[in-house]
């Protein structure tokens, strides 16, 4: 997606201490969103598109973005942080330590240096998503916004589609650029969780249909709640229509208002970063 910036005019830099900012980091660029308190209301989304595997350039980018964007400076009421990876495993709370999450994050995929790991619940559900970043990206994270916590994509997704979904199982997919996230939840507990590199539609439908017939869940009366680079009007929306018959796109929470300026957004792609506010409050 191209650079974008969306600002309403009611947005006022006098009233930003009663603003609410939320960040999603990824290793493709960034993308932010602003919250009135006073309004309930969105009045402001930016995104920065960075491609770089190499994190000093991408540290480079973020950080010259935050020097020509003022309004990323300011003292905000709240600050919250995502940041979208591929890489991240479930531990169940009985086999949860602090100390060991290097072992399972490389056993994974694979030992890596100059990575900060972290840790991040998926509320309602027990278990900690165990995740990691480039450590620059880190250190610059906690440089700027010192008092945020750093959540993995997945813990507001999958908070959305419980509050969304109201049955004891569905599926959750959750569509990135280069990755989509299958998660399955049955009698209020996270049965699967994994993501999966594809290239086109049927690779992600292959997926989906391979996860169904793994767990032996029925696509005829299973709910699918989708999100991501994924509308009414995109190909892989209504391929997986073809096969299933509940399917749900994702939408922002009830409970606030958004510009009209966000009308013009082409997918779902941000309302895992529109809900971060409704999921931390």
């Amino acid at each position: 997606m191209q650079k974008l910036s969306l600002i309403d005019e009611t947005f006022d830099l006098n009233f930003i201490s009663e603003y609410h900012l939320s960040i999603q980091f990824g290793l493709d660029g960034l993308s932010f969103c602003t919250l009135d308190g006073i309004q309930k209301k969105y009045v402001q989304l930016a995104h920065q598109p960075i491609v770089s595997n190499d994190p000093s350039f991408l540290v480079k980018h973020i950080r010259n973005f935050y020097e020509e964007n003022e309004n990323l400076n300011n003292e905000y009421k709240s600050t919250h942080i995502i940041f979208a990876t591929p890489k991240a495993s479930l531990i169940p709370p009985s086999y949860f330590q602090q100390k060991k999450t290097a072992e399972v994050i490389d056993l994974n995929f694979g030992k890596t240096t100059n990575e900060t790991i972290l840790n991040s619940g998926i509320p309602p559900f027990n278990g900690e998503l165990v995740f990691r970043l480039p450590s620059r990206l880190s250190d610059f994270i906690k440089e700027q916004h010192p008092q945020a916590k750093i959540t993995h994509e997945c813990a507001p997704f999958i908070w959305n589609a419980n509050n969304s979904i109201h049955t004891d199982n569905f599926m959750a997919i959750l569509i990135r650029k280069d990755y989509v996230w299958l998660i399955y939840i049955a009698k209020n507990q996270a049965i699967f969780i994994n993501s999966f590199s594809y290239q086109t539609d049927d690779d992600i439908l292959y997926f989906i249909m391979n996860v169904f017939s793994s767990l032996e869940v029925s696509p005829e009366k299973t709910p699918v709640f989708m999100e991501g680079i994924t509308s009414k009007r995109s190909a892989i929306y209504h391929r997986v229509r073809q096969y299933i018959k509940h399917v749900q796109l994702s939408g922002a929470h009830p409970d606030f208002h958004y510009s009209y300026l966000l009308d013009q957004l082409p997918d779902t792609r941000f309302v895992t970063m529109l809900n971060l506010q409704a999921c931390a409050l």
